[in-house]
C-alpha cells in the first residue's frame, strides 16, 4: 500500500487522507521485532525498502527546497510537486506513527539495524536539515518535522560511544547540517537566556528541542550520568509535549532557579492583564472595542504559556510531593501560592476563562492527560 500511494497519491485525490490513516493503523499494528526476528525474508526486504526509500523521498525534498524548485504557484515541474505532496501527506505523518510505535515498544535496538538503521539515520539528518530551511513551505510543516524528528530520536538505538547525536562515524559526512551535541545545547541556552521570540529562531523550538528532549534521556537510561543535562526556560504550548521525558531528571535545585522565576512572571502578566481588564470594565468599555480586543489577545497568550508552564509543573511537583510531605520546602509553599493566585485570576475573570476554552478546544487539549501522564494530549503551535 506504502509503494502505491507513493507513486499514485494523486490518483486518490479527496480519498487521500483515508489511505493515510490506514496506513497509520498498519504502523501502529507492526510487531516489528518479530518481524526483523523472524519473519520471511520477503517480508524484511519490504520494511527495509520502505525506509530507503523514505530516506530517498525526504532527500529529494531537501535537495528540491535548497534549488528553489518549490515555488508558492503552481508552475512546479511534476516530479517536485509530487514528491512534495507525497512527503507532505502521507510519508511524514506515516513515520511519525511508526517511529512513535517502535518508541513505545522499544523495539529500536532490534530493528533499527544495519542498512534499515542507516536509512533511518539518512532520515534523521534530512529532516533536521529541511527544518531549518527558510522557505514557506517549511514554515508550515515544521512542527510536523519537529514532531517526526523527535520520534525518531526516541525510536533509535542508543549508541555506544559519544559523537554527533551518536551518530556513527561513518554516517558523519551524511550530516554536515547537524552541529555537534554540546552546539545544540548551547543553541537552546542562548535562546532561553536572550528572550527571543518564536519567530526568531523557530527551528530551535520546532526541531532542535524536540529531538534532544527525545534523544537526552534514551543516554540517562543507560546510566550515563556524566551526559549533559539541559535547562530552559522558554515558553510555548509545544514545549510542554515534548520537554515531558526530561522533567524526571529535573534537579531539586530548579525549584527555586528556574520553577519560581518563570511562575512569578507568569503570575505577574496575569494580575497585570487582569487588572486592565477591570480599569476596562469600570469604563464602560463594551466587547466591541478595541482595547477589549487588545485584552482578549493578552489573555490568549497567557494561556498558552500557563499551559507550557503547568504541565511541566505538574510532574515536577509530583516527582517531588513526597519529599516536600515529610520535610516541608518554604520554595514550594511559595509556588503553590503563586499558582493559586492564578487559578483565581481566572475565576473571577470572564475572558480570562473564555480564551483559555478557546485554547483547549483549539487545540484539542485533554486536561485530564496532564493528570494521568498521558503523553498522547495533543496540543499544536500557536501562530
Amino acid at each position: 500500500m506504502s509503494a502505491l500511494v507513493r507513486h499514485r497519491v494523486s490518483l486518490f485525490g479527496t480519498d487521500a487522507s483515508a489511505i493515510v490513516n490506514c496506513l497509520h493503523i498498519l504502523a501502529r499494528s507492526l510487531d516489528a521485532r518479530t518481524v526483523m526476528k523472524s519473519g520471511p525474508e520477503i517480508v524484511k526486504a519490504g520494511l527495509r525498502s520502505f525506509f530507503e526509500s523514505a530516506a530517498d523521498d525526504i532527500e529529494k525534498m531537501v535537495e528540491n527546497l535548497k534549488l528553489g524548485k518549490v515555488s508558492k504557484g503552481n508552475q512546479q515541474v511534476k516530479g517536485v510537486s509530487q514528491n512534495i505532496n507525497y512527503t507532505t501527506i502521507a510519508l511524514l505523518p506515516v513515520l511519525t506513527s511508526l517511529f512513535d510505535h517502535v518508541a513505545q515498544h522499544q523495539f529500536g535496538d532490534d530493528v533499527m539495524l544495519d542498512d534499515l538503521q542507516m536509512s533511518c539515520y539518512r532520515i534523521m539528518c534530512s529532516i533536521y536539515s529541511l527544518g531549518t530551511v527558510k522557505n514557506p513551505h517549511v514554515e508550515r510543516q515544521r512542527p510536523a518535522l519537529g514532531e517526526c524528528l523527535a520520534h525518531l530520536a526516541a525510536a533509535m538505538p542508543t549508541p555506544r560511544e559519544r559523537a554527533i547525536l551518536g551518530l556513527p562515524n561513518e554516517v558523519h559526512e551524511l550530516c554536515p547540517d547537524i552541529p555537534e551535541l554540546d552546539a545544540l545545547l548551547k543553541e537552546i541556552g542562548d535562546l532561553a537566556e536572550s528572550g527571543a521570540r518564536y519567530t526568531e529562531m523557530p527551528h530551535v523550538v520546532e526541531i532542535t528541542l524536540p529531538m534532544l528532549c527525545n534523544y537526552l534521556p534514551r543516554w540517562w537510561e543507560r546510566g550515563l550520568e556524566n551526559f549533559p543535562e539541559m535547562e530552559c526556560q522558554i515558553c510555548t504550548d509545544r514545549l510542554a509535549v515534548f520537554s515531558q521525558p526530561i522533567v524526571s531528571r529535573a534537579k531539586p535545585e530548579m525549584l527555586k532557579s528556574h520553577f519560581i522565576p518563570t511562575m512569578e512572571k507568569l503570575k505577574k502578566r496575569t494580575s497585570k492583564v487582569v487588572a486592565e481588564e477591570d480599569h476596562l470594565r469600570m469604563e464602560g468599555k463594551s466587547e466591541g472595542d478595541e482595547e477589549d480586543g487588545t485584552i482578549r489577545d493578552e489573555f490568549a497568550v497567557l494561556c498558552r504559556d500557563l499551559y507550557a508552564l503547568y504541565p511541566l509543573l505538574i510532574r515536577y511537583v509530583d516527582n517531588n510531593r513526597a519529599r516536600w510531605l515529610t520535610c516541608p520546602d518554604p520554595d514550594a509553599e511559595e509556588l503553590f501560592r503563586m499558582v493559586g493566585e492564578v487559578f483565581i485570576f481566572w475565576s473571577k475573570s470572564h475572558n480570562f476563562k473564555r480564551e483559555e476554552q478557546n485554547f483547549v478546544v483549539m487545540n484539542e487539549i485533554n486536561n485530564m492527560s496532564f493528570l494521568t501522564a498521558d503523553s498522547k494530549s495533543k496540543m499544536s503551535m500557536v501562530s
